[in-house]
């Protein structure tokens, strides 16, 4: 089973790029134009085992909640699924360490925004 996720390109992506890269050229581009303005997308297969765990309910819950309510901070998101809201941080930073979601900072709040854009679940 092959598990791939298309996301948003993120400043990680784009810090963390290699001279003659594929990655390069959009690294150029958002030196010039700036954050707001590069909307590309990259796809990734997921190991196994983290592509188990993306693929819970619970992950699969939080995921929809982002989805449908952009700007929500963890707290609010917590309240929304029912869970403890340290419970729903550690479900984020899964999601961060694979780029499916990053922070964004608001006054003191840390904002999580959804970068992941399409799941493939494919066999064989």
């Amino acid at each position: 089973m092959r598990v791939v996720v298309e996301r948003e390109l993120t400043r990680e992506d784009l810090d963390t790029r290699r001279s003659g890269s594929r990655l390069e050229r959009i690294y150029l581009m958002y030196e010039e134009e700036g954050d707001e303005t590069l909307h590309r997308t990259i796809r990734e297969e997921i190991p196994a085992h983290a592509a188990r765990r993306l693929l819970s309910r619970r992950m699969i819950e939080l995921i929809d909640a982002l989805h449908r309510n952009p700007g929500a901070n963890i707290t609010q998101l917590a309240n929304l699924l029912g869970r403890s809201v340290a419970n729903v941080y550690r479900d984020l930073l899964f999601l961060k360490r694979y780029r499916l979601v990053r922070f964004e900072a608001r006054s003191r709040e840390r904002i999580p925004l959804l970068t992941l854009r399409k799941i493939v679940v494919s066999v064989g």
